[in-house]
């Protein structure tokens, strides 16, 4: 996830973290958010769930 990151801001496409630590927290956030959501999905047999996620680890990097 964190490489992924890195070359997605060296490309432009979202913002650059505040170093390769912000990168790494930036990494550690959508993960955690992945994470969450499908859980959350699982547990109210419900894939409706995911619908928003990408907006909220859009959000999580910046790029709305």
């Amino acid at each position: 996830m964190h490489g992924a990151l890195l070359e997605a801001a060296e490309l432009g496409h979202i913002p650059k973290g505040e170093g390769t630590h912000a990168t790494r927290r930036d990494a550690q956030a959508v993960l955690a958010q992945l994470e969450g959501t499908v859980l959350f999905a699982k547990l109210h047999n419900d894939p409706s769930v995911l619908d928003g996620l990408w907006s909220q680890v859009a959000g999580l990097l910046r790029t709305v």
